[in-house]
């Protein structure tokens, strides 16, 4: 095989690990049909997430331990 080819397995086999590359350890992501109206809902409750295509993105790098019980409260409130 040459370089190429083993680039493409590498890619492919990465990709089938995680379908969303935000999901890496810094960030999370939960999938929704409206992130804008899920982002505003947290945004509510000070839990501010980013909109994207198809869901919405969480910087985990950014929340402290403290910060945790607000945050599930307002991912579930906008989960309902």
């Amino acid at each position: 095989t040459n370089f190429n080819e083993k680039n493409i397995a590498l890619s492919n086999s990465v990709s089938a690990f995680s379908s969303n590359p935000t999901m890496d350890g810094f960030f999370a992501w939960i999938e929704t049909d409206d992130p804008e109206a899920f982002a505003e809902s947290c945004a509510e409750m000070d839990v501010y997430l980013v909109p994207l295509t198809g869901g919405v993105r969480i910087g985990l790098c950014a929340l402290s331990e403290a910060d945790m019980p607000k945050v599930a409260e307002a991912l579930a409130r906008a989960s309902s």
